[in-house]
C-alpha cells in the first residue's frame, strides 16, 4: 500500500502543478484581454473624437459652402448692376451729343436718368413742331407765353426747369411785338 500511495500523491501533485500552471496562464489572458479591452475602449473613445471632429468639419464646409454661394451671387449681382450702369450712361451720353447739336449745354452732373434727356427732347420736339412757337438757345417760347425746360431730380439742369416751374413769359400778342421767330430747329 504504501508505494500505490506514493505513486498516488506524485499523481496528485503533478495535476495540481498543472493546474496551477493552466491558472496563472488564464489569469496572464485575463490581464492581458483586460488590457485590450482598456485599449479598444481608448480607441473608441478616440474614434468618437475623430467622428466629433468631422461632423464639426463637415459642418464647416457647408457654412464656407453657402457663403462662397452668396459672395458669387452677389459678385454676379454686381457686374449686372456695372453692366446696367454702363449702358445707361452710354443712352445717356449718346442722348447728350443729340441735344448738343442742337446748342443745349447740359450740366452733366444733374443728369442721371435716361428718361430726363428723352422727356426734354420731346418737350423741345415739340415746341419745335407747335404753331406760333420758336426754339432759340435751348429754351422753347410757345405763343401762351411759358418756356419749355426741363429738369433732374437731383437738382435743375442748368439753364431749363420743370413745367411745373415755369415762369410765365410774355407772350408776343400782350407784348405787342409779334410772333417770336429763330431759325428753325432741326428735328431732335
Amino acid at each position: 500500500r504504501a508505494p500505490s500511495f506514493s505513486r498516488e500523491r506524485k499523481r496528485f501533485d503533478a495535476l495540481l502543478q498543472r493546474f496551477q500552471k493552466q491558472n496563472q496562464l488564464l489569469r496572464e489572458e485575463l490581464a492581458d484581454a483586460a488590457t485590450r479591452e482598456a485599449e479598444l475602449l481608448g480607441d473608441q473613445q478616440q474614434n468618437k473624437l475623430l467622428g466629433e471632429e468631422l461632423a464639426d468639419s463637415a459642418m464647416r464646409e457647408g457654412e464656407l459652402l453657402g457663403e462662397l454661394s452668396a459672395l458669387r451671387g452677389a459678385l454676379e449681382s454686381a457686374r449686372l448692376e456695372t453692366a446696367t450702369a454702363k449702358r445707361r450712361t452710354r443712352h445717356l451720353l449718346t442722348q447728350m451729343r443729340k441735344l448738343k447739336k442742337e446748342g443745349l449745354e447740359l450740366e452733366t452732373a444733374h443728369v442721371d436718368k435716361d428718361g430726363e434727356l428723352a422727356s426734354l427732347r420731346h418737350q423741345l420736339h415739340t415746341a419745335r413742331n407747335t404753331p406760333g412757337a420758336s426754339v432759340t438757345a435751348g429754351h422753347a417760347f410757345f405763343g401762351e407765353g411759358f418756356a419749355i425746360e426741363a429738369a433732374s431730380p437731383a437738382g435743375v439742369v442748368r439753364g431749363f426747369g420743370t413745367p411745373a416751374a415755369m415762369s410765365p413769359v410774355p407772350s408776343a400778342a400782350s407784348a405787342g411785338s409779334g410772333t417770336l421767330s429763330a431759325p428753325a430747329m432741326p428735328q431732335i
